[in-house]
């Protein structure tokens, strides 16, 4: 500690050195310098960070609807193709079980009329 006395002397040496060491204003400026480029590189890597943070998360939900998208159009067009076959497969059957009824009907309506015939011409 200084004592009291011997302050305005070291003052007035401080001064003196002070305007002796212009540098002192220089070492300032560049210290305000070295934090202010720091400050502004901690800025610049946390908004990079930010936004490739955000860049990913919009592209992984992006892929995740594209994904989903998909699936729902194979799960639709999957049922449809089933739906068609189905109703094709009912349909046919329908058809063929029709044909194969007038088919039945018209040859036994042909067979009772040729039995009817050969019966009447026997008597």
């Amino acid at each position: 500690m200084i004592p009291p006395l011997d302050r305005p002397a070291v003052v007035k040496r401080l001064t003196l050195w002070a305007l002796d060491n212009k540098d002192l204003g220089s070492t300032r400026a560049t210290v305000v310098l070295v934090v202010v480029v720091v400050v502004v590189v901690v800025v610049v890597v946390v908004v990079v960070v930010v936004v490739v943070v955000v860049v990913v998360v919009v592209v992984v939900v992006v892929v995740v609807v594209v994904v989903v998208v998909v699936v729902v159009v194979v799960v639709v067009v999957v049922v449809v193709v089933v739906v068609v076959v189905v109703v094709v497969v009912v349909v046919v059957v329908v058809v063929v079980v029709v044909v194969i009824s007038v088919w039945t009907i018209s040859v036994k309506s042909r067979a009772r009329s040729t039995i009817s015939s050969e019966i009447i011409s026997h008597l």
